[in-house]
């Protein structure tokens, strides 16, 4: 009895899951066709407002964290990591918003650096109310070039480990690359000796043959 109710259990556990990745890729969905589309109605304009207001040019990755959210909900195979998947994909894109919003001066104040990002909404590039907010901060404290440097390598550093890639791998593959090369350029020179060795046998062929008819 206690078996069946720890699978029962599991089971309304995996189909909530599910229930909330396929939810989750949806509405990412719907609010991203939302950002380029006016025919989803009141709901759309609402959504482009609110996604534009936070997040500026960067407004379509709010829908794609929640695509990948859903679908790392659904998968099996990242049920442990999940947490730590969601972390670096929502790290690269605060990146990416804090890179958008570098076009507004250094010298603004935040709560001018933000009514800029809501007065300017539709027609400059920023990173919105979020890109503002870490944008200030980060441009204040390192300047534009610094700041750049940062985000590049915060980016690097979430796609390696995204795809969990080390040095040793990377180590690998150079490897496999140089171990083809040289084997490539033996069937090479192989085949150029083959071709030689065929071209000197025909020249012989032709001296025969005129040779014998002499």
């Amino acid at each position: 009895m206690k078996k069946n109710k720890k699978v029962k259990k599991k089971q309304r556990n995996t189909e909530q899951k599910t229930l909330l990745g396929v939810a989750l890729i949806l509405f990412g969905l719907i609010s991203f066709i939302s950002l380029y589309s006016d025919k989803i109605g009141l709901f759309g304009v609402f959504i482009y407002k609110i996604f534009t207001l936070l997040s500026g040019s960067g407004n379509f990755l709010i829908p794609c964290i929640m695509i990948i959210c859903g679908i790392l909900i659904i998968l099996p195979k990242y049920k442990e990591d999940i947490f730590k998947y969601i972390t670096l994909f929502s790290l690269i894109c605060l990146c990416i918003l804090v890179y958008l919003d570098g076009t507004k001066n250094i010298d603004l104040t935040l709560v001018d650096r933000i009514s800029m990002s809501i007065e300017y909404l539709d027609i400059a590039t920023s990173g919105g109310v979020i890109g503002s907010i870490f944008g200030f901060f980060m441009y204040k404290f390192f300047g534009a070039i610094g700041t750049y440097m940062i985000l590049a390598t915060i980016v690097l550093v979430c796609v390696f480990l995204i795809f969990k890639i080390n040095f040793e791998t990377l180590k690998n593959i150079s490897s496999n690359f140089s171990d083809y090369g040289s084997s490539l350029g033996v069937k090479l020179s192989a085949i150029k000796e083959n071709v030689s060795d065929g071209l000197e046998k025909k020249k012989l062929e032709k001296i025969l043959k005129i040779k014998k008819t002499k």
